[in-house]
């Protein structure tokens, strides 16, 4: 997501393609978004916890359920 020319830009940072931007990370199940997150453009995919903060609880409610 480009953000290249907005007035705030707080927590951004510089992509793969050198605009100023988000790294998007999103949880979808059946075409649905179930949890999605903004991070800095220069995270990638696997960077930290992110992911499994995101889909632990998930499981665990679908288990629950």
């Amino acid at each position: 997501m480009d953000n290249d020319e907005a007035q705030k830009r707080h927590g951004v940072e510089p992509t793969y393609q050198q605009a100023k931007g988000f790294q998007p990370l999103q949880l979808t199940w059946g075409g649905l978004i179930i949890d999605a997150v903004f991070r800095g453009g220069s995270k990638h995919s696997n960077h930290g916890d992110t992911a499994l903060k995101m889909v632990s609880p998930t499981v665990k409610f679908i288990r629950k359920h």
